[in-house]
């Protein structure tokens, strides 16, 4: 499947682990949770823009993670995210920023931890 040929990065910014999944889908997730046991993160880019074969409930409950981002556009034909993947973060009490709700999301940062701000156009 294309999709789960995306590049995945793990990266450490502003003090924070940050896992930016591409398009991949729940094969690969679990791939990675099997590959990489022990890693936790404390932003996740959530695979293929929220869709359901994506952000498994064993993924994000491995990860761990404390915010999610979820670049999706308004309106979008596959009405992305799905309602599942958005519960399943809430349920985990992570913080979510969406693009199609919360517009553009910087990051910003020096030298320590920084700051998530969003802003509509």
């Amino acid at each position: 499947m294309e999709n789960n040929n995306s590049i995945v990065i793990f990266t450490k910014i502003g003090g924070l682990s940050w896992l930016f999944t591409g398009d991949i889908e729940k094969d690969v997730e679990l791939d990675l949770i099997n590959t990489y046991k022990n890693m936790r993160i404390d932003v996740l880019k959530v695979g293929h823009h929220g869709s359901k074969s994506s952000s498994t409930e064993r993924f994000i409950q491995s990860l761990k993670p404390k915010i999610a981002l979820i670049p999706v556009g308004v309106n979008n034909r596959f009405n992305h995210p799905h309602p599942e993947v958005i519960n399943r973060l809430k349920q985990e009490k992570i913080i979510v920023y969406r693009t199609d709700t919360d517009g553009a999301i910087q990051y910003r940062f020096f030298k320590k931890p920084g700051t998530f701000i969003t802003t509509i156009p």
